[in-house]
């Protein structure tokens, strides 16, 4: 399983003290919060692998020898969720078996390959699917890769919320 975060730092407090003041208000930012994390979570579906970075990816038993014994996964679909809490918004993806999920978000990342056939794997995954996408200070190809091209729509979402907050504070006071 792969997350990665968006945070809106001391947003915190200030929704802890809307919510003092203006409870309704403070809901209303919740679910606009609540919206950017499901848009972040469909372009993360999006980006999401739906084939193994090869054609004939089979399953293999760990008595081949594989893997150190562990055996290779069959190819499943990677899924995605989001997670809110405050104003922190968590993308996860993952898959059954957890190492696909895993598999899709960091194959070639930041390695050295050591191997040919490690090298044209990396390869073959990047043209079939996204390349690996830099988002903050770690790289990733489905979640990371999600903020990383929503980026600037979320943070215009978060600045729209808050105005719409402050408008209807003071709309509010007498």
């Amino acid at each position: 399983m792969a997350k990665a975060s968006v945070r809106v730092v001391g947003a915190d407090q200030a929704l802890k003290a809307l919510r003092s003041l203006e409870p309704t208000v403070a809901r209303q930012v919740g679910r606009d919060i609540s919206d950017v994390g499901r848009d972040i979570m469909a372009e993360a579906q999006n980006l999401a692998p739906s084939k193994p970075p090869v054609s004939g990816w089979v399953e293999t038993s760990g008595a081949r020898g594989s893997r150190g014994g562990a055996g290779w996964p069959g190819w499943a679909p990677v899924q995605t969720s989001f997670r809110r809490r405050g104003t922190t918004i968590t993308v996860s993806t993952n898959s059954s078996p957890p190492a696909i999920a895993s598999f899709a978000e960091s194959l070639g990342r930041g390695l050295k390959v050591k191997t040919t056939p490690g090298e044209k794997l990396v390869e073959m995954a990047n043209a079939r699917w996204s390349p690996i996408v830099k988002s903050g200070k770690k790289e990733g190809r489905v979640a990371r890769a999600a903020i990383a091209n929503k980026y600037p729509e979320v943070m215009a979402s978060l600045k729209k919320a808050c105005d719409s907050a402050v408008e209807e504070v003071n709309r509010r006071m007498p």
